[in-house]
């Protein structure tokens, strides 16, 4: 199914990942008096790694600045999320929004309706801590059922999941030739991760969960492999956007490649967002057929 987010906030900005701490994303709308805004959390929300009244709690003060501001955060899946939050829209408020894959969000003028805009948003990557995350997650079962009578529903049901399995982003071609039929533009792309060609194009640094995880390395280079599958559709069918964004490797960067911006943003640090803002499109950036 189709799904399409109309937005009329005059300010729109993406950010890195955020890894649970909204009082980052909190202590950036009060820095720069954010009001009527939008904000686009770029995966590893840090959504799911608690019950949902604690993912609640943990929002609270957001929520908050947010209703009194006419602000909007929408969270795009991480490999740091829950891809149920997204998948069931388990968090959709008139604030908050878990934003399916390869949905779009539509950006008007609130006067008089114009599009400036358009967002396509693709989550999902790979931990490469995969296996310490399983082991630990493992590891928290038994340790649960020692002190409650064994009983392993009961662990399962209560104790937070640390990684989950579907965690990979998804090629639905299916969906792109929805948005194709619907004659929906795009102009941005948000994603966690990002095509092979973008940086990081090596797996330096990584080498210590690399051999501690035999199948990583496939999955890494399949991880990228639909990014890439995804780009190539944009570029075919004449969507290609003028700007990619993304985050996940936890550094900032910049590349321009045929045309199109890819953005790598930073994770939230000591209180501080990288940040980059949306604007609408001017006439010459329409999107180019390959």
């Amino acid at each position: 199914m189709l799904n399409i987010y109309n937005d009329t906030s005059p300010n729109f900005y993406v950010v890195g990942d955020l890894h649970g701490n909204f009082n980052d994303l909190l202590s950036m709308f009060k820095r720069y008096s954010m009001t009527d805004t939008s904000v686009i959390v770029a995966g590893d929300c840090g959504l799911g790694f608690t019950s949902l009244e604690g993912d609640k709690y943990s929002l609270s003060k957001l929520n908050k600045y947010c209703s009194k501001n006419n602000c909007i955060v929408y969270f795009v899946r991480g490999n740091h999320d829950n891809p149920q939050y997204f998948r069931d829209k388990v968090i959709e408020t008139s604030v908050f929004k878990c934003v399916p894959d390869y949905s779009i969000i539509c950006n008007l003028n609130k006067d008089t309706g114009e599009l400036n805009f358009t967002v396509l948003c693709v989550g999902g990557a790979t931990s490469i801590d995969r296996t310490w995350r399983i082991r630990t997650y493992q590891d928290r079962l038994l340790s649960y059922m020692r002190y409650h009578g064994g009983n392993e529903q009961e662990a399962l049901e209560n104790v937070p999941k640390g990684y989950w399995e579907d965690e990979a982003p998804i090629y639905d071609e299916q969906s792109l030739n929805e948005l194709l039929d619907n004659g929906v533009t795009i102009d941005y792309v948000v994603t966690h991760t990002c095509p092979s060609f973008c940086e990081p194009t090596t797996k330096d640094g990584i080498d210590g969960w690399l051999a501690k995880d035999e199948g990583l390395n496939a999955v890494l280079d399949e991880e990228r492999v639909i990014m890439d599958k995804l780009s190539s559709w944009l570029w075919k069918r004449g969507r290609a956007p003028k700007k990619w964004l993304y985050g996940h490797f936890h550094y900032h960067a910049f590349n321009s490649l045929n045309g199109i911006d890819y953005i790598m943003l930073d994770m939230s640090r000591n209180g501080t967002c990288d940040m980059y803002e949306l604007k609408k499109m001017m006439k010459n950036d329409t999107n180019r057929i390959a």
